[in-house]
């Protein structure tokens, strides 16, 4: 178990333009609200898209990036996107393509997407790293992962200002050989007081909220205190993390830590609070979550929002598993298949859908799963699909003929721009549904309503079960909720 402290960027900023400030613009009169933002890859050697999709009416709004900031791009492949404090974080891998001026992080307003910023990410070593993922730290600081290690971006010096230096080269190299990345990390949950970070070499590693806490790398055997439970070895890795419904972290398996993309047949709970973990096997008939170290994007793993059950894509080799997509019921014990794409029945002739890398995820605000289908690398045709929980097609949306190449589906609801629509915290958790504030608990605790200033607005003791607020009498703006051991920030 490593155990260090956060390093700070001495001297110059590096990549810095402009200070950002939060969005303006009242969320519920976004333009996008209720719908989902797709990140498109893009071809090769050209730059990404976002596309919006309206479940209300069923329509699609093409590259509404270029629409609202006509001129400008977005480097490709775009790999990930995070709304955070008002803004909405773009994350590229790839540097801009053709005569573009535009950084692998790109800063919009949380609200109607307008640029605000754009930056290249580098290490302290003053060398370009590709972009992995973003996630929310606090009011200005955000945490990016890359193929070297994590960084540190500041909302308000619009600037890489620090590093986590134990996760990372010691040299600036990112790929010692060619195409892989040791030091890389990926996905990233937050709870009510860490942030966790999947990492290719050193496993699970644990942020404090606070920059100047200590903070850990966990591998498998620490968080089962050297004895690991079969079919777990000390060969495995971690391939993503997600926070699921139930406040536990869930953990995706590698066979190996060398980026092979072999996925282990099981997955792992652990408990941030009580630091213990649990070892689930994924029985016969039932592939284990597919990986992407060799090639990342934020896998199809996935903890729904609205109850307590994993979703992933899987298959016989991990690298193209684009056809089936499995359930864990949490509360049951008992996983599932949901879909097979190969098992539907098309025109004679017509080859099959197949599901394009991480392009699925399960909206927090209507419950249903929404999947990116294709049809093959070559081809420009492409669907958006609409799944029940139990994999029950609602509907297909085809798009326009492009080759999008589409990757992680964004969405937002009356809040986007801020991390967390439902929070879990342990015992307790609390959901924002427009000016309602619903509380559920398994006792009976204070819940306290403030601005962050910390001037109280709201004061009650909360029953054990479900309870409800209504909000409306509150003025617009940001407000923090802490009802027994959990913290969430919301927007009215």
């Amino acid at each position: 178990m490593l155990i260090s402290k956060y390093m700070r960027f001495a001297g110059c900023l590096l990549g810095a333009v402009a200070a950002v400030g939060s969005a303006t613009t009242a969320y519920g009169a976004s333009p996008f609200a209720g719908g989902v933002l797709i990140m498109n890859e893009g071809e090769w050697g050209s730059n990404g898209s976002i596309n919006f999709f309206s479940p209300e009416d069923g329509k699609w709004s093409y590259k509404v990036f270029r629409s609202a900031n006509p001129g400008r791009e977005i480097p490709g492949a775009i790999c990930h996107a995070h709304f955070h404090g008002g803004n909405l974080f773009v994350v590229s891998n790839h540097m801009a393509s053709g005569n573009v001026t535009a950084g692998t992080l790109t800063v919009c307003d949380g609200s109607d997407i307008r640029w605000k910023s754009s930056i290249e990410l580098v290490n302290r070593h003053g060398k370009p790293v590709q972009g992995r993922a973003a996630q929310g730290l606090d009011e200005d600081r955000v945490v990016i992962s890359t193929t070297d290690g994590l960084l540190v971006y500041s909302v308000s010096q619009n600037a890489i200002t620090g590093e986590y230096e134990e996760f990372s080269s010691e040299d600036g190299n990112a790929s010692p050989e060619m195409f892989k990345y040791p030091f890389q990390t990926g996905s990233m949950v937050k709870t009510a007081d860490r942030l966790y970070v999947a990492s290719q070499t050193f496993g699970l590693i644990s942020l404090p909220l606070d920059a100047d806490g200590e903070y850990q790398a966990l591998t498998l055997a620490d968080m089962f205190d050297g004895d690991l439970p079969e079919p777990l070895s000390v060969s495995n890795g971690i391939g993503s993390v997600v926070l699921g419904h139930d406040g536990k972290l869930w953990l995706s398996i590698t066979a190996d830590t060398d980026a092979t993309g072999t996925a282990a047949p099981v997955i792992v709970k652990y408990d941030p609070d009580s630091g213990e973990a649990d070892a689930i096997q994924v029985p016969e008939g039932i592939y284990p979550p597919a990986n992407s170290w060799y090639a990342w994007n934020p896998d199809g793993f996935h903890a729904s929002p609205n109850e307590n059950v994993l979703f992933w894509n899987g298959g016989d080799n991990t690298w193209f598993s684009n056809s089936m997509i499995f359930r864990y019921d949490i509360d049951k014990g008992e996983f599932s298949k949901v879909l097979d794409l190969t098992a539907e029945r098309l025109p004679s002739g017509e080859p099959s859908w197949m599901i394009y890398g991480c392009s699925m995820r399960t909206s927090p605000v209507d419950g249903s799963m929404y999947i990116s289908l294709y049809k093959d690398y070559a081809s420009t045709k492409y669907t958006l699909r609409r799944l029940a929980s139990d994999g029950t097609k609602i509907a297909d949306y085809p798009m326009e003929a492009a080759s999008w190449f589409p990757s992680l589906p964004v969405f937002c609801t009356s809040t986007s721009g801020l991390d967390d629509i439902v929070a879990p915290g342990g015992s307790h958790s609390a959901e924002i549904k427009g000016n309602g504030l619903y509380l559920r608990g398994d006792k009976v605790a204070w819940a306290v309503v403030c601005t962050p200033d910390g001037a109280i607005v709201l004061s009650l003791s909360a029953p054990a079960g479900e309870s409800f607020r209504d909000l409306s009498s509150l003025e617009s703006g940001i407000y923090i909720l802490r009802y027994g051991d959990m913290t969430l920030k919301f927007r009215l």
